[in-house]
């Protein structure tokens, strides 16, 4: 009975993990020849969490997240309708954000800030609508005003 019951574990394990398969094509997700709706997780060998991404029609849509090994956030991306749409955030592998980003609509835009693994802000830029726009500002790892510039 205990022989039946790993055997059957395995096969349902076997079966989820090959449910999780998503097939790219033509700029839309499929899994089994259909679009796809619904969320895939994907696993690092530890079986912690890797990946969490959310689709609807085949279309990335939501917030989608990366994760370190140790389970610790990497990256959160947001989509609508399969466009880059809202806040990206990456961070580095002691938790500290790195990077922030927006995005409307598939081009950049809002305000963008990169810092270094310590947490000192380098970079400071702005977009409207895919435009550089306002003051860009670039600083040394000090801290010193390397680079102002108005768009």
């Amino acid at each position: 009975m205990k022989k039946a019951l790993l055997i059957v574990a395995f096969l349902c394990i076997a079966w989820l993990l090959k449910a999780q398969n998503l097939e790219f094509m033509d700029g839309h997700y499929y899994k089994g020849g259909m679009v796809y709706t619904g969320s895939a997780i994907e696993y690092w060998p530890n079986k912690s969490v890797k990946s969490v991404q959310h689709f609807v029609n085949g279309l990335e849509d939501g917030i989608s997240e990366i994760y370190f090994e140790n389970g610790s956030i990497q990256e959160q991306r947001s989509y609508l309708e399969g466009q880059k749409h809202g806040n990206w955030f990456i961070y580095n592998s002691a938790g500290i954000k790195i990077s922030e980003a927006n995005y409307r609509h598939d081009k950049k835009n809002g305000i963008w800030h990169v810092w270094n693994d310590e947490g000192r802000l380098l970079y400071e830029m702005y977009y409207s609508n895919g435009e550089k726009v306002g003051k860009w500002m670039i600083w040394d790892e000090s801290g010193k005003v390397l680079m102002e510039r108005q768009y």
